[in-house]
């Protein structure tokens, strides 16, 4: 980095070092939780910490040469970008570091230095390059002009297609060749209702006045057209609320830039006509659109073809990384706005934090946002059963047993009708959710509750005194059975399960026995974490067994003596609510997933959730490309045994025929998303002499990485040359985008499925 012209970095020293670094935290982490080893445990984390120091330092006089040096000079400018990029992604701790310099060198040019930049980019695809390009928000327009190119080439004639893929189906048959003729036609006349409707809006916003107080007017027409004495009949409504909606949508994202270059898409069929020569379309870099696969889910979402014109319930197929959220979020924000509240649910938190802070600045743009509602199935149960019993269940059952508490809020029924938003809907249907039961708990604490659990605690290591006959006599659950007298019984009795639970749990953690996957415990941030789909929830509870956790990894110094006594407590079961009977609280259920092909012929869809309508819409990209080799040494389905398992993982990512690639005199090997069962298979691969070769270009995502980390580790996967290990769980609902030319002309990233 001395050298601000020719700076030498190289990935592979940087691949070296970052494995320096992680050894380095690894013995901070083991010899600092333990007293005799702690002074070593010291020494290393100033070494570590000085190193740190030594290197930002370095980075940031490297980004000051640069802008002293480069100021204004695109060709110079993304070379010195490149360099901290291969630091970025190739050293975990300088990541968040180096990422912040590459964006203070873009926030201090010109734009037209930085359009410049992107010009570059684009006529000389590398990794880092587009790896700048996904993850800074300088180019934001760069990626949104490459996604513009794709949907240009869908047209609405495509999408109402059968050839394509578009199916409409009623009670799981599909339309008559004449019957589906008569929906082709009257989806085609609204969309070109909703198309000039929508495409006046945005050039009204991009002539003459201000974008500002178009939006405003915007926000205006849609409330509108939901007041009661309106004259406009139901689909006229529905198509103003989504014309409303994506013109907002469309011009709030514009962002301005001075080259021409990258705004003409004249040549685009989806592209917005503007004949006006004072128009502000010549500045605006891309325009987002929605695409007519959208549109026609909307249209039919909302029953614009039916005879009856009205909502029913109904499950879509839109294709992962195909717009699937924006469907979601316009809809709930056109049922909010005619009177409803909405719950979108999802089985990944993940996602669903993702989708609702997308979406957020438009319901609160529309003042809805109080009436949509994002979460998981799970929050979704809690949600309703403090809907049923008009208030905190937990906090009634408490009551009962004489504890005083305050009201933490007044609780208001909504007097709205409700409809349930099902993103992923088919996850509904599997053993997680369907046919189980969501069972809230109480906690009752008191301090001869504390005393009874560290009395039973305190026998653990006494073979002879570890009896439940000792705890029943002892003077502490006495004391205990004393202060709620009245339910002394059910103190009893819980205090039994408790200590019985104590003892299975010391007997399998001396067994090495783990019940289910679901069921490891993970220490995160001084809490006990389980999996939760493709995330970790440190509010899951299994039993006492959790409480118990918490005073194991509390004597291994793993946990803080607050955490683990805020676990102590007698759990109160609140009753048991079966899941499936929720989303029949609703007027409608609308279901959207990638997935619903397995769905379409179950008569549970029809006898209990009166779902009849289904749609699904052609893939943006076209014809699916996967293909599978069932015969020859390059079959795609390999059938191993126990001892050879690990070795045929890694002969299969590392197999040349699949992997390796050449560009001019240079190898490289396709990115490969490898996915594992559990965390537990993919760390034992991990830690397999078979993985050892390809630890240095090998990245692992699991629900153990916060959600900070994902987005990252996700733009990495489709990098040329890396390999990714993740668990089951990010096989759905996750785009793994590939913007590196290179990877997409040599056939994209390949997928390693290691279980059926």
């Amino acid at each position: 980095f001395s050298d601000p012209i020719n700076p030498i970095i190289d990935i592979e020293n940087c691949i070296i070092l970052n494995a320096y670094f992680d050894s380095l935290l690894c013995g901070l982490e083991i010899f600092s939780s333990d007293n005799s080893t702690k002074n070593l445990g010291n020494i290393i984390k100033k070494y570590c910490d000085d190193l740190k120091i030594s290197f930002n330092k370095c980075l940031n006089s490297y980004k000051q040469n640069v802008q002293n040096n480069f100021k204004g000079k695109p060709n110079e400018i993304i070379k010195c970008l490149e360099c901290l990029k291969i630091c970025s992604c190739n050293i975990d701790i300088f990541q968040i570091f180096a990422d912040k310099l590459i964006d203070n060198i873009l926030d201090s040019e010109e734009d037209s230095t930085n359009i410049g930049i992107i010009k570059i980019i684009n006529d000389n695809p590398n990794n880092q390059y587009y790896q700048m390009l996904q993850q800074h928000n300088k180019f934001e327009d760069s990626l949104s002009k490459i996604w513009e190119d794709y949907i240009s080439r869908f047209t609405i004639d495509q999408v109402l297609d059968r050839k394509h893929g578009m199916k409409v189906s009623t009670n799981s048959i599909e339309l008559s060749d004449l019957d589906f003729k008569s929906t082709q036609s009257k989806l085609r006349i609204l969309y070109d209702q909703f198309d000039r409707r929508y495409k006046d809006l945005v050039n009204d916003g991009m002539i003459g006045m201000s974008r500002t107080t178009h939006l405003t007017d915007i926000i205006s027409y849609a409330k509108n057209a939901t007041i009661n004495d309106s004259s406009l009949s139901f689909d006229e409504q529905i198509l103003e609320l989504m014309a409303c909606l994506f013109s907002y949508w469309t011009l709030s994202k514009i962002k301005k830039t001075n080259d021409q270059d990258l705004t003409s898409h004249s040549d685009s069929p989806n592209s917005i006509p503007n004949d006006s020569p004072n128009s502000e379309a010549s500045h605006a870099s891309v325009l987002i659109k929605p695409h007519a696969g959208q549109i026609i889910a909307l249209l039919r979402i909302f029953g614009l073809d039916s005879r009856f014109k009205k909502i029913n319930n109904h499950i879509i197929e839109i294709l992962t990384g195909e717009g699937k959220s924006i469907v979601l979020g316009v809809t709930a924000t056109i049922l909010a706005l005619l009177g409803y509240s909405v719950d979108c649910v999802c089985y990944s938190s993940y996602l669903s934090k993702r989708d609702k802070e997308s979406f957020t600045y438009l319901f609160k743009a529309f003042e809805v946002e109080e009436f949509i509602n994002y979460g998981t199935l799970t929050e979704l149960c809690e949600k309703t059963i403090e809907d049923l019993a008009g208030g905190s269940i937990r906090d009634n059952v408490l009551r009962s047993f004489g504890i005083n508490l305050s009201v933490s809020h007044k609780f208001s029924k909504s007097n709205r009708r409700k409809i349930l938003l099902m993103d992923e809907v088919d996850m509904f249907f599997n053993d997680d959710f369907y046919g189980n039961a969501y069972t809230p708990v109480a906690r009752l604490v008191d301090p001869t509750i504390t005393d009874v659990v560290n009395y039973i605690w305190s026998l653990r290591d006494d073979p002879r005194n570890f009896n439940i006959s000792n705890v029943l006599k002892s003077s502490q659950l006495k004391a205990c059975n004393n202060r709620f007298h009245q339910y002394s019984n059910v103190i009893e009795e819980s205090v039994k399960y408790m200590f019985f639970q104590l003892k299975e749990l010391l007997d399998d953690v001396k067994a090495g026995r783990v019940t289910s996957p679901a069921h490891v415990p993970y220490v995160v941030l001084d809490s006990i974490a389980y999996k939760d789909q493709d995330s970790l929830s440190s509010n899951i509870s299994l039993g006492y067994k959790t409480m118990w956790t918490y005073f194991i990894e509390n004597a291994k110094r793993n946990i803080t003596d607050k955490s683990r006594d805020s676990q102590i407590c007698i759990r109160l079961d609140c009753g048991q609510y079966s899941i499936a009977e929720v989303p029949k609280l609703y007027e409608h259920i609308l279901g959207v997933s990638g997935t619903i092909t397995a769905l379409m012929n179950d008569k549970v869809l029809t006898d209990a959730y009166n779902i009849h309508k289904e749609t699904k819409i052609p893939s943006v990209y076209g014809e699916n490309k996967l293909k599978f080799t069932t015969t020859g040494i390059d079959a795609d389905i390999i059938i191993s045994t126990e001892n050879s398992y690990f070795v045929e993982i890694t002969n299969e990512i590392n197999k040349p025929s699949k992997s390796e690639f050449n560009v001019g005199f240079k190898t490289f090997h396709r990115p490969v998303l490898v996915f594992f069962e559990s965390i537990v298979e993919l760390n034992e691969y991990y830690n397999s002499e078979s993985a050892k070769k390809n630890k240095s270009r090998t990245k692992i995502l699991t629900e153990k990485e916060p959600d900070t980390s994902k987005p990252n580790l996700i733009r990495h996967a489709t990098s040329a040359n890396m390999i990714t290990l993740l668990t089951r769980e990010f096989g759905r609902g996750i785009d793994f985008i590939v913007y590196d030319e290179k990877v997409r002309n040599a056939g994209g990233p390949r997928v390693i499925q290691t279980f059926f």
